[in-house]
């Protein structure tokens, strides 16, 4: 049986595609885990098998449209190979790593490229917008799916009496997570929660026993944490990248710490505390955050009805370009 729309992303799994495919009405394929090798040798070992995945769930499905995550140049590659002989159109949803990954060099021109050859691209920020419109490539800005009502539930789990906050964390090499962890030190006022998998860059939790390391989360036992805490905070030291968990605060209603960049300020105009990536700046997000919550509180839901109405347009434009 023909699917009309499918999205395919090589990893277990990733919360950005699941939630853009279900407000594009496509099925989600999610092919294998994400191999961060730094060896770039032991990287491509593991693409034939996600290659040949890849061709059998479009022969499978024979859709008109595909959808992919464009994080390496080989996964735009082979779909723009698989597009020439099924047929269907190939909208790439290009993270800020199609432009600038820091393990597999993703070449800026393959990354022209594939744009100017596939039907469109998604992008996160106006800069890659931009470089990719100069070029001839169709392209459209998605910078996030600003609300997920299934995120937000009732049910809570007991945290400290302090001020609550959620650093979500995936413990990449953008993250300032040490020091957040440093700044959290100075700060009496407040408890950090960090998800994530720690143990793949070393860190002993003994070593913080200030914090509270969750580990990586199942979805529900996540879903706890963010709708539990007082605030969220995600931090970043790359200039555009967006942050999939100042979405989720969103989704779920809690103010916003994250890094002061262009970008960020640009989408998150409401609810939001900014910091530079320093510890004396994170703590004084700390203390801000504290002073202004319930401002900030009002900010963020406020945010909610505004992003909704801009992803509701955005999804009528993307709509009309695939109908073109």
């Amino acid at each position: 049986m023909k699917t009309k729309k499918i999205f395919i992303e090589w990893a277990e799994y990733g919360s950005r595609a699941a939630s853009l495919a279900h407000a594009f009405g496509a099925k989600t394929f999610f092919i294998g885990k994400v191999n961060k090798h730094k060896n770039v040798l032991i990287s491509f070992s593991t693409y034939p098998a996600k290659i040949i995945k890849n061709y059998k769930i479009i022969k499978e499905n024979r859709p008109a449209i595909v959808y992919i995550t464009n994080t390496t140049w080989i996964i735009a590659f082979v779909n723009l190979l698989f597009s020439k002989i099924f047929k269907h159109k190939l909208i790439l949803d290009s993270h800020s790593c199609a432009f600038d990954h820091e393990l597999i060099k993703y070449p800026l021109f393959l990354s022209k490229y594939f744009a100017t050859k596939a039907n469109l691209s998604i992008v996160t920020n106006l800069s890659h917008y931009n470089l990719l419109k100069n070029h001839g490539a169709e392209t459209l800005i998605i910078s996030d799916i600003p609300f997920e009502d299934k995120l937000a539930i009732t049910e809570k789990i007991k945290m400290s009496e302090k001020f609550n906050i959620c650093y979500v964390c995936t413990f990449a090499t953008d993250e300032p997570y040490i020091e957040v962890f440093e700044a959290a030190k100075m700060n009496n006022n407040i408890k950090i929660y960090v998800t994530g998998n720690y143990n793949k860059v070393n860190i002993n939790p003994e070593n913080y026993s200030h914090i509270t390391f969750t580990g990586f989360c199942s979805n529900e036992k996540y879903k706890l944490y963010i709708n539990s805490a007082d605030a969220l905070m995600t931090l970043t030291t790359r200039e555009n990248t967006m942050q999939r968990a100042g979405s989720e605060a969103i989704s779920v209603g809690k103010p916003l710490i994250t890094s002061d960049t262009k970008m960020l300020r640009n989408y998150f105009t409401e609810g939001t505390i900014f910091v530079k990536n320093t510890r004396k700046e994170i703590n004084k997000g700390f203390d801000k955050m504290i002073l202004k919550f319930e401002e900030l509180k009002k900010g963020i839901n406020i945010l909610k009805e505004k992003r909704k109405k801009s992803f509701s347009e955005t999804l009528e434009v993307l709509n009309k370009k695939l109908e073109e």
